[in-house]
């Protein structure tokens, strides 16, 4: 069976180097709480660790942006439908947005150079988890509210899958719609045109433009979210110094340098 120590691949000439511990040692050893589970153990002793996560709406971004491209690609150039090549066009945008942002939620995408101060799952749990204590204490929150804020991306499958649905015969709509015409001017250059209905075309960019405001809208929230908590906590960092203050620090505010705020709040 795999081991950690076997992955360290100890050189054996040092064999008769290795001493062992004292019992005190081993006693101490013995005492302090496990670091990991049995199974964290086996899955490093294995060299197996990562895919631990999945991002839960990946399949249905994926749809979305998938039909938004063949939308786009199909109606681009086409001068009387600019506005569902448009519409298309920002949803692509739109949708590969969201799927990078709920990749970085999921823990499935780690922080980068380009991505370290935008919300990752890490990130988010990290300061989420003592913005959950500071509610509590301060405004006696007894749920996950603060915790699950930064995720509501990660909520949205079943809406995105209806908006699919809505959507996912609109690439054979539109090019069952185009056709090629002759330029008058020069008989030799063929132009693209479609015969689909002013209506229609409004209905398709409509509910484009509604997909695209409801991801985009998801992502903002929870990047606010985000920031808002790390605002928060950066606050608690400028206040927390006023926490068990000692008498000589509580004696310089009080009669150098604190000002009148100060002087009411720590009397």
């Amino acid at each position: 069976m795999a081991s950690v120590f076997g992955r360290l691949s100890f050189p054996t000439d040092l064999n008769n180097n290795v001493t062992a511990y004292s019992n005190s040692t081993i006693k101490h050893m013995s005492v302090v709480p496990k670091l990991l589970s049995d199974w964290q153990y086996q899955d490093i002793a294995n060299n197996n660790i990562g895919g631990y996560y999945v991002n839960p709406v990946a399949n249905s971004a994926n749809l979305i942006l998938s039909i938004s491209t063949q939308v786009f690609s199909n109606s681009s150039g086409v001068a009387n439908i600019i506005t569902v090549a448009t519409s298309a066009n920002n949803l692509v945008n739109v949708a590969n947005n969201f799927l990078a942002h709920t990749n970085r939620l999921s823990g499935i995408v780690e922080p980068n150079a380009d991505t370290a101060g935008l919300p990752h799952y890490s990130s988010a749990i990290s300061v989420a988890k003592t913005v959950s204590y500071m509610c509590y204490q301060s405004d006696g929150v007894t749920n996950n509210a603060p915790i699950i804020g930064n995720f509501s991306s990660l909520y949205t499958a079943n809406n995105l899958a209806d908006y699919y649905t809505t959507i996912k015969t609109y690439p054979n709509i539109v090019a069952n719609t185009i056709y090629y015409e002759a330029d008058p001017i020069d008989p030799l250059l063929m132009i693209k045109k479609s015969n689909l209905s002013a209506g229609l075309a409004t209905t398709i960019a409509t509910n484009l433009n509604t997909i695209n405001t409801y991801m985009s809208g998801k992502q903002s929230s929870d990047v606010n979210f985000f920031n808002q908590s790390n605002v928060i906590v950066a606050d608690l960092n400028s206040v927390k110094k006023f926490s068990g203050m000692g008498e000589t620090e509580k004696y310089l505010a009080k009669t150098l340098i604190g000002t009148d705020k100060l002087k009411a709040r720590i009397t």
